[in-house]
This record gives structure tokens, C-alpha cells and sequence, in this order.
């Protein structure tokens, strides 16, 4: 368990009052936010918050804890400004790890700029399509793409990937252009695991109306090069990250398809591997990601 951060959960609930408004203000999910205080409170072995359907109220030995857990975060960000988080005293080895398609597409060129303003940290990229559980060991900060499960070490959400449909005009030309959602079921598809729930049934909108898709899948794959050279390859028609399809598209490689539909969103978070702490240098990229990122449709 981050105890940092599970103090900082708690004071920020403290304050205001409810899970909702803590996660939207920490970009995170709500079951995120009561499942750190839980840990808080176990690793304390006390009830600290008295859950009501009106409002949150703290017990008395959250009460005590409150000031505490205040004066701890003060002296966490006072003992880090003091050993190196302002801007111009950052240096070292900073350990980052992404998807291997996103992290080179989409956050090198934002890592070049960080460095820029960073001169002193070098960076030591890690790009993997596994689980962040495979990771090797001494990441400070990973970003993991799609849906996610609640988990410790999710730490906040920087944006929304959009999804795109297409193919190759090799198989579109083949098998005709689909006129309609029904006609996407007809076609071979090349499915990108990893994405939850939109890599086995897509989901597909247009203004209010919601249409869900089950793809013919021809092949799978949780590497994101794969399925995009599949694509390329005219194996399947495929519901894909932008930044992924993007320049293909571009080239005309592959053919956007029922572009008055929207392929839903895949959310992109920071998260923090085992669940340790954020070093000075890690919290500086965090910080300047969500700056950078937080809110975007990130297509590259």
C-alpha cells in the first residue's frame, strides 16, 4: 500500500465530504478512492470514516488522524522540495514503462519535451504490450491503456483514446463497403486484447443511439504492432486506438469505416507498479502528463 497516498485519499475525503468528488478531482475511479481507505484502515486496524447515505462523517479516530496525516503531508512535499522536486534541481535515472505502439507514438515525442525542460534526468524506457504485473522490477511509472479493474497502483487518469473502425481497401474492395452496423458482423475481424469488454463486443455510437457489434474474430492479439500490421494485411476489419491507425489511415493503407459512428473511448492512466510511492523525478512526468494530456482525445 502507498500510505502517502492513502493519506492524501483520506484528508481530500475529509474535506470533501464524498467518494465522488474525490475521485473526480484526483482523476481516478471511486472504487479506487474507498478501496485505498479501506487499506488505510486496515493497515490502521480502525474504522476511520462512518459511511451514511447523506454525507461521509469521521469517527473519532479519524478525527485524530486528520491533523496527523495533514502534518505528514507537509513534511512529505517540504522533505521533497528539499532534496530535489523543484524543476531546477531534478536529476537522475527515471524508469518509465508504456505499450509498446502508445509509448512510441504517443508519449516519446512528450518525454522529449519533459527532458528538455529536465536536462539533468535520463530516462530509461521500457515499451511492453503485457500486463503491468510483468513488468521487470524497478519501474517508477508506468501508463496502462483500456479498461482496468480498481486497483492500488492506478493512480490517476491522464485522458480518452478514441477508437476508430477500418480496414485495408484490399478486403473492403473484396467484400464491399459494410453501409451498415449489421454489415460489420459479416466481415472478418483482427481484435486488440488488453482492451476489456470493447475488445470482444464493440461498442458503436452515434449521437444517442447505441449499436453493440460481436466482431467475427479471425485473429487475436495483445500486441498493438500485430494487429495493426494485420490490419494492414487485410485479415479483418478491427476497432482500434486512433494514434494506432492514424497514419495508415493517412496513407491510405487502411479505410475508415462508418465514420459517422463513434468506436466508444479507451481511457489511459499513470500508474505507480507495486503500488510504491512516487519518487521526485516520477512525480514531475506524472505531474506533467496530466498537464499535457489530462482531458485529451489522444490521438497522437
Amino acid at each position: 500500500m502507498d500510505l502517502i497516498a492513502a493519506y492524501r485519499s483520506f484528508v481530500r475525503l475529509a474535506e470533501r465530504g464524498s467518494f465522488s468528488a474525490v475521485a473526480r478531482e484526483a482523476g481516478e475511479s471511486q472504487p479506487t478512492v474507498s478501496r485505498r481507505l479501506s487499506d488505510l484502515e486496515a493497515y490502521l486496524g480502525t474504522r476511520l470514516v462512518l459511511r451514511t447515505t447523506r454525507r461521509l462523517a469521521l469517527t473519532p479516530e479519524g478525527r485524530e488522524l486528520l491533523d496527523k496525516a495533514r502534518a505528514v503531508l507537509r513534511a512529505t512535499d517540504a522533505a521533497e522540495q528539499a532534496v530535489g522536486s523543484r524543476a531546477r534541481s531534478l536529476s537522475g535515472r527515471l524508469a518509465v514503462a508504456a505499450p509498446i505502439s502508445f509509448g512510441r507514438i504517443v508519449l516519446v515525442p512528450r518525454i522529449a519535451e519533459f527532458m528538455a525542460r529536465h536536462r539533468e534526468i535520463t530516462v530509461d524506457l521500457t515499451l511492453s504490450d503485457g500486463p503491468l504485473e510483468a513488468l521487470p522490477p524497478g519501474i517508477d511509472l508506468a501508463l496502462a491503456t483500456g479498461m482496468m479493474p480498481p486497483r492500488g497502483d492506478l493512480l490517476r487518469k491522464l485522458g480518452d483514446v478514441p477508437l476508430v473502425l477500418c480496414g485495408a481497401p484490399a478486403l473492403i474492395g473484396a467484400a464491399g463497403t459494410p453501409r451498415s452496423v449489421e454489415a460489420l458482423e459479416a466481415l472478418p475481424a483482427v481484435v486488440l486484447t488488453g482492451m476489456g469488454e470493447t475488445g470482444d463486443l464493440w461498442r458503436l455510437e452515434r449521437g444517442a443511439e447505441i449499436r453493440e457489434v460481436v466482431p467475427a474474430t479471425r485473429l487475436r492479439s495483445n500486441s498493438a504492432e500485430a494487429v495493426l500490421a494485420a490490419l494492414v494485411a487485410g485479415l479483418g476489419i478491427g476497432l482500434v486506438p486512433q494514434w494506432l491507425a492514424q497514419q495508415a489511415i493517412d496513407s491510405q493503407q487502411l479505410w475508415r469505416l462508418l465514420p459517422q459512428w463513434r468506436g466508444g473511448l479507451m481511457p489511459v492512466h499513470i500508474a505507480s507498479p507495486g503500488g510504491q510511492t512516487l519518487n521526485a523525478r516520477a512525480r514531475a512526468l506524472a505531474e506533467f502528463l496530466a498537464e499535457t494530456l489530462r482531458g485529451e482525445r489522444l490521438a497522437g
